[in-house]
């Protein structure tokens, strides 16, 4: 890995990986609906799985992100969405959730763009790709649940 500047943003989006893969998994056990909860833990998964393989890249031992405006602003997008049980069971939820999920991938695609380290970048895309996919998993999900008469699921 090119540069002190690198490794920082590589932490910072391996911090982000890991709170997303508590939050999900937080979620997974919160959640009456087994499709759901499913969702949550297939996104906390592949969260885990991200920041992994971002810590196996780095060469020099693994560097503790420091609150940064991005990280910052990351556990700030998901403390929002903090919300009691019942509230998991309507769309209203799952909108915010969605929204959430779309500012954080922008966020780590931006992370892309800003790397030195070419192979890096690629590595994140990959691992951005991979929670895009989930992503879409859940756009599906809701889509469903809005179908449904009373918007639960």
């Amino acid at each position: 890995m090119s540069g002190t500047f690198d490794r920082h943003l590589v932490s910072s989006v391996i911090y982000i990986c890991r709170q997303g893969a508590a939050f999900y998994q937080r979620l997974s056990e919160q959640v009456a609906s087994v499709a759901l909860s499913s969702l949550f833990r297939e996104m906390s998964q592949s969260r885990r799985q991200a920041a992994l393989k971002l810590s196996t890249s780095e060469r020099q031992p693994e560097e503790v992100a420091a609150v940064s405006g991005v990280t910052a602003r990351v556990d700030n997008m998901y403390n929002n969405l903090a919300l009691t049980p019942d509230q998991y069971r309507n769309v209203w939820f799952l909108d915010r959730l969605e929204q959430t999920e779309a500012q954080v991938l922008n966020t780590l695609r931006n992370s892309v763009s800003q790397l030195s380290d070419s192979q890096l970048a690629e590595q994140l895309a990959r691992a951005i790709a991979t929670l895009q996919i989930a992503n879409d998993r859940l756009k599906s999900f809701k889509a469903d649940a809005e179908r449904r008469p009373v918007g639960r699921y």
